[in-house]
């Protein structure tokens, strides 16, 4: 059962395959001026292209994300720009995103996914990851996968829209019982996949947002790590997709992260999306770790 859920979860984890369908933040979305939502590409030992995220500043040299992620990779690179909404996946005859057994190391290859990036950086994941289907079955856990990464960047990057901010501990707990509070709204923002073809994804650079709603905090699928919202377009609701993946859900229209995209439970990006919450204590104090050794700081708020 573990397993069967885990190929479902990694269908939006991850852009490695052809879809039959996809867009990027779904529903109702507009272009986001949230500058400090960048796109993350990851890329193994040998300097391989592995797979596409986003993740958010929250420092100059922190970047939030997955630990899905950045679980299995040796090197991230970060593109703060905008770039083109166009149908272009990279300059062509450029560098073959799929299948993934053909990709070449980038050496020779000019452009997305191999050159061009803002700052480079190395990818830390959270000591308590542990997703089915990924990890090793003993160390897998469902619903508390510690779905938590961060990326060290070698560059300092500063949005013109600040750095985020992170929910305090327990911060959303409120939402799980209090009647007449369930229908709180978060922004999700993220760099999901535009389209796909029979010849390979159309992995435009292009900055999504949407406004999704509060489904549930306390059910088998998030028993308090993850949060539900949902993917339905309806009453101007948006949700997440693939490459949507480690992108910030912020609360309202706040620059406060409650959660990290996370997974969904169908192909199509319809119905529920799930995110891995930020307010919790351990993976907040793990976080400041990091930041502190690095020598930056993390600004950790209650909810506007």
């Amino acid at each position: 059962m573990r397993k069967t859920l885990a190929l479902v979860v990694l269908v939006l984890a991850l852009i490695v395959a052809p879809i039959t369908s996809a867009n990027a933040i779904t529903g109702n979305a507009v272009v986001s001026d949230r500058d400090n939502v960048v796109l993350l590409t990851f890329y193994d030992e040998q300097g391989v292209y592995l797979w596409r995220c986003s993740g958010t500043l929250i420092a100059p040299t922190i970047v939030l994300t997955a630990g899905h992620c950045t679980y299995g990779a040796a090197e991230a690179r970060v593109w703060a720009d905008q770039g083109p909404y166009v149908e272009t996946p990279v300059d062509e005859g450029g560098y073959p995103l799929d299948p993934v057994e053909d990709r070449p190391p980038c050496a020779g290859y000019i452009g997305w996914p191999c050159t061009g990036e803002d700052a480079t950086g190395e990818p830390l994941t959270y000591p308590g990851f542990g997703f089915p289907g990924i990890v090793p079955d003993e160390e897998a856990s469902f619903p508390n996968t510690g779905d938590v990464g961060l990326v060290i960047l070698d560059t300092p990057i500063s949005p013109e829209t600040g750095f985020a901010s992170l929910a305090e501990a327990g911060a959303l707990d409120v939402f799980a019982t209090a009647r007449g509070r369930q229908k709180v709204t978060f922004t999700v923002v993220g760099y999901g996949l535009q389209r796909t073809r029979p010849t390979g994804d159309v992995a435009v650079r292009i900055r999504l947002e949407a406004t999704t709603q509060l489904v549930n905090l306390r059910n088998a699928l998030t028993a308090g790590f993850n949060l539900q919202t949902t993917a339905n377009p309806g009453g101007g609701r948006g949700g997440t997709c693939f490459g949507d993946s480690g992108g910030p859900i912020f609360y309202r229209d706040s620059n406060v992260i409650v959660a990290i995209t996370s997974f969904g439970i169908t192909p199509y990006c319809t119905g529920v999306d799930f995110a891995f919450r930020i307010d919790q204590a351990d993976v907040l104090a793990w976080i400041l770790e990091v930041a502190a050794a690095e020598g930056e700081t993390i600004a950790v708020v209650p909810l506007p």
